[in-house]
């Protein structure tokens, strides 16, 4: 059975997250992203709005559209992430349920928090 993999917020950081899970696992994961609006807003570009050298309409794109053909989409407000229940609730009555990983499966710490070199 493929873990369950859920990402929460269609931001950039999701979107590219969410693509590159699904293009690495392949069948051994099930990647959903989860986004309250299920619009893609690419904020960078707003500057450019603001001093009329881009169309605010231009800025904005359905997330499906940037999602790979596997990835999920759930269009609805996380309302509660139970990570010891390996649960994300959606609104009142639909829950995802997802693996997480086991003290084993986590990379060593380095100094900043991060992997230590070597360990990628």
């Amino acid at each position: 059975m493929p873990a369950q993999v859920v990402v929460l917020g269609g931001g950039v950081g999701g979107t590219l997250t969410a693509n590159l899970l699904d293009r690495q696992l392949g069948r051994d994961a099930h990647v959903t992203v989860v986004d309250p609006t299920g619009m893609h807003l690419y904020q960078p570009g707003f500057l450019y709005a603001a001093l009329g050298k881009a169309n605010g309409r231009w800025l904005a794109r359905d997330e499906r559209t940037l999602l790979r053909r596997d990835v999920d989409l759930a269009v609805e407000a996380a309302t509660l992430v139970e990570p010891d229940r390996g649960q994300v609730r959606l609104g009142p009555r639909r829950q995802l349920g997802v693996r997480l990983p086991g003290r084993g499966d986590r990379r060593p710490a380095g100094p900043r928090g991060g992997p230590r070199p070597g360990h990628h």
